[in-house]
């Protein structure tokens, strides 16, 4: 009801413990701000270099409050080979996603692979990094989805356990869409 993100540990501890005693403090503790995990996903298998694949998560905020500070959403391609990583920008805001009772949100995109991606097999992760520059690729900045298994704690990217191959024999429409895939670190 309050969208609380923050609790003062030290302040009125009887309340904190009387939360303890009462068995509520374990669900404070975990719906205390965000917790956003991924609900289904549903991906394209294969595309073409310079053609589209397409994306869609739900995803649900079990938490008590929508993050309060801007993030990037960002899908991420690796080569599971040579480990090279293509990303693309997407137009959506975690702060409007919003929290228990409503939370749920779905991220549908198509995508564009540039025509000179290399083929071969790439994860797809998401990415959701702090946007100022000093802490991007700090992966404690980044936010984790609640799913288990989905964190990658060195790099702060949720695999979203699916494979896409780059194949020129895939069918896939030709590139239509303004979302293009970029090696990762170029502008």
């Amino acid at each position: 009801e309050f969208h609380w993100s923050y609790l003062n540990w030290d302040y009125h501890t009887d309340v904190r413990n009387g939360w303890s005693t009462g068995g509520c403090l374990e669900n404070i503790k975990r719906k205390l701000g965000y917790r956003l995990s991924l609900l289904q996903g549903a991906y394209d298998n294969a595309v073409k270099p310079g053609g589209e694949f397409t994306i869609n998560l739900d995803l649900r905020n079990d938490g008590w409050a929508a993050p309060f500070n801007p993030r990037l959403v960002e899908l991420l391609l690796r080569n599971q080979i040579s480990g090279n990583i293509y990303s693309v920008p997407l137009p959506d805001d975690p702060r409007t996603w919003l929290a228990d009772g409503g939370g749920e949100q779905s991220i549908n995109r198509t995508i564009c692979a540039p025509s000179s991606m290399p083929l071969g097999s790439y994860d797809l992760l998401l990415n959701l990094p702090d946007p100022e520059a000093g802490v991007y690729d700090r992966p404690e900045y980044a936010i984790r989805l609640a799913n288990d298994s989905l964190w990658e704690p060195a790099t702060g990217f949720n695999d979203l356990e699916h494979t896409i191959v780059v194949d020129p024999a895939a069918s896939s429409a030709v590139c239509t869409t303004p979302l293009v895939l970029r090696p990762r670190g170029a502008n």
